[in-house]
């Protein structure tokens, strides 16, 4: 089963922000049904290289495949958040990554991703 890492610190301001965002959220609890759901935070956080692909800011999600390696392509798309792709600050933006790993891994396709692919592809166009 794929998981959805989430690597934090207690200290953090945005990670203090993100854990409601995560925990109060009835369509993220709805696809963390696809996702082994793993929370690190202070001490816990893995230290492989695999985990600092863009650095090491907090906070920071990951989503692996069964054989635990992250996938680079699963991120945030939002523009603002290309410099730290694997930080994440709001519900749609966890949803979107959450709906294109579970499209990914579960070899399916959302509507959410076929809008986002579209877009893309338009944007490409211009």
């Amino acid at each position: 089963m794929p998981m959805m890492l989430i690597i934090h610190k207690t200290w953090c301001g945005a990670c203090k922000s993100l854990k409601p965002t995560i925990k109060d959220s009835r369509p993220i609890w709805e696809l963390s049904k696809y996702f082994i759901m793993v929370n690190t935070e202070d001490s816990e956080e893995p230290h492989d290289e695999q985990y600092f692909i863009d650095g090491g800011y907090y906070p920071r999600i990951y989503f692996l495949d069964s054989q635990g390696k992250v996938h680079h392509d699963l991120h945030n798309r939002d523009p603002a958040f290309l410099k730290y792709k694997f930080s994440f600050a709001y519900e749609e933006q966890i949803l979107q990554t959450m709906k294109f790993a579970v499209g990914k891994f579960y070899n399916t396709q959302s509507t959410a991703q076929q809008n986002t692919q579209q877009q893309t592809t338009q944007q490409q166009k211009k």
